[in-house]
């Protein structure tokens, strides 16, 4: 088992670098967040539209099938 090293939030430094990729390329159009392990992506234009994952990688596709439609 490897170790993942951990941030000050409590998630891995690789999530949390993940994390700040997508809120960086969706900044505007969605409102990303990671908490308790759940990914999550509300648009910024429909609350009410939320989007959730159990990774990073299955959340952004999420939002480009999102965008997509």
């Amino acid at each position: 088992m490897t170790e993942q090293a951990v941030t000050t939030t409590g998630i891995s430094t690789a999530d949390a670098v993940q994390l700040w990729d997508l809120k960086l390329k969706y900044d505007g159009r969605y409102h990303v967040s990671l908490t308790d392990g759940i990914w999550r992506a509300i648009r910024d234009a429909d609350p009410l539209a939320v989007l959730t994952a159990r990774s990073g990688g299955q959340l952004a596709a999420k939002i480009q099938a999102d965008m997509e439609n």
